[in-house]
């Protein structure tokens, strides 16, 4: 089964930041980044239209900095997007400039010739998501349900590819793919040019390149590993074991530890009567969770992360099942019985039918870096600033003014007689993930400032 989208945050490669808003993470075709680990939540059905990544390979030409039959593409599916989900959030995002005022001319068109995208665009409008069309260097901060990226790079008439990727190649290029490819919260589709195995990689390339290809790579594949259940996939404890042979014993088909990084749901839960993916997910606590503050809290953005994916997850307490196992099994039995009886069960049991996909229309290198791993395998994520840190920065205004400032972010609301920030607020999102003597920029009510990173205190 794919993996489902989540989150870059601005200015490092992997998302460092998690979100409390908007399904928490994003995902890349179920990939999200939790604290400074990668996550990959496992996806409950089969449906890259409506979650994850999906790479549409255009074969456009470039010339003049620009890819006219990458625009033709995206105003088209812009335009399909806006007549099937109307009520979904949509932005588009360009590599540069030029093909960012090409496709911004192509949709001022589109809304005057078709009155549904005119609608759309006026439901949005005055919103906190309303269309946008914005190029890299821009587009910090905008988050939408569904993005759309034109890469605009490839080759020329003569089928000549220049391994050159505009501010890609420099330093620091990876922190503006980071930008570009974090800004979508349910699914996102890369229109592209480029076959990944032309880009050349050696010893010498930027990271800004070696992150350009592994994330191609992964989007043409849209997984990077099946998440199925494997035969020696075994359950975590004795307690997983009870529940799974009750569950079994009901005519229930149990997959324990469905994942294939960083997260993995307990037991997935199938039924004859949702023929689908997984009716349900089974999270097993044991008394010690039970008693911990901070793994229940960490465990509530995870649980908003995967009922955003389209999870249902059940809990059940060891302590509780214990107890008093016949009363549990009966509440979980009425649970699943609930849910087979759901009129919003039905409903998506029409929008979720498996669709199969092959994004690429070449030959797939099996072999191909992983995920953004030879971009990043060499930074010390121990470093970096996460949650609960306690962050000294100094502030740069217009003029070079500096002003020193100690917060501490946290995933609440912040308070300024503390010292603590959220870290869903704009200094917040600027700050996870950096290094001491990073600079990054923030754009605040007060105009456009730079946050110089001074020192950062790991919480304990």
């Amino acid at each position: 089964m794919p993996m489902a989208l989540s989150s870059f945050r601005p200015s490092r490669i992997l998302s460092r930041h998690y979100r409390s808003q908007h399904e928490s993470l994003i995902a890349f075709s179920n990939y999200h980044f939790y604290g400074n680990e990668l996550k990959i939540f496992p996806s409950p059905i089969k449906n890259p239209d409506e979650l994850g990544v999906r790479l549409e390979y255009v074969g456009g030409t470039y010339a003049s900095n620009s890819n006219m039959d990458e625009v033709e593409a995206v105003v088209k599916a812009a335009l399909e997007f806006m007549r099937k989900h109307p009520d979904r959030s949509l932005g588009i995002a360009t590599m540069n400039q030029v093909q960012k005022d090409l496709i911004e001319i192509e949709m001022d068109r589109a809304f005057i010739d078709h009155p549904h995208a005119a609608n759309y665009k006026a439901k949005w409008q005055g919103t906190l998501e309303s269309f946008f069309v914005k190029n890299l260097e821009s587009v910090q901060g905008d988050e939408r349900d569904a993005i759309f990226i034109s890469t605009v790079y490839g080759p020329d008439k003569n089928d000549t590819f220049r391994q050159s990727f505009g501010p890609i190649n420099r330093a620091g290029g990876y922190r503006r793919l980071n930008v570009l490819f974090s800004r979508a919260k349910k699914n996102m589709v890369v229109f592209t040019s480029i076959q990944p195995e032309r880009i050349a990689v050696s010893e010498t390339s930027s990271d800004g390149v070696r992150a350009l290809k592994g994330f191609l790579t992964y989007a043409a594949k849209g997984i990077i590993d099946e998440g199925q259940h494997k035969p020696d996939e075994i359950p975590d404890s004795d307690f997983e074991i009870w529940v799974k042979e009750k569950l079994e014993a009901i005519g229930c088909e149990v997959h324990p530890q469905v994942g294939v990084a960083g997260y993995r749901i307990d037991l997935g839960v199938k039924h004859p009567k949702y023929p689908y993916g997984y009716l349900m997910g089974v999270e097993c606590d044991g008394a010690t969770y039970h008693s911990s503050k901070s793994a229940r809290e960490r465990d509530v953005i995870r649980q908003q992360v995967l009922e955003g994916l389209g999870w249902r997850i059940y809990r059940i307490w060891s302590t509780d099942w214990f107890s008093n196992p016949v009363q549990e099994f009966e509440k979980l039995k009425n649970y699943i019985q609930a849910l087979l009886d759901s009129d919003d069960l039905k409903k998506s049991s029409d929008e979720n039918k498996v669709i199969e996909h092959d994004f690429t229309p070449y030959e797939k290198n099996e072999e191909s870096e992983d995920l953004f791993d030879a971009a990043d395998k060499q930074k010390n994520t121990d470093n970096m600033v996460q949650l609960f840190d306690n962050v000294t920065y100094f502030m740069v205004k217009d003029g070079g003014k500096k002003e020193k400032r100690a917060v501490q972010i946290v995933p609440t609301q912040g308070d300024p007689h503390t010292g603590t920030i959220a870290q869903h607020s704009v200094i917040g999102r600027a700050l996870l993930g950096c290094c001491e003597n990073d600079e990054v920029e923030a754009v605040l009510p007060i105009g456009e400032v730079t946050l110089i990173i001074d020192k950062i205190i790991k919480a304990i």
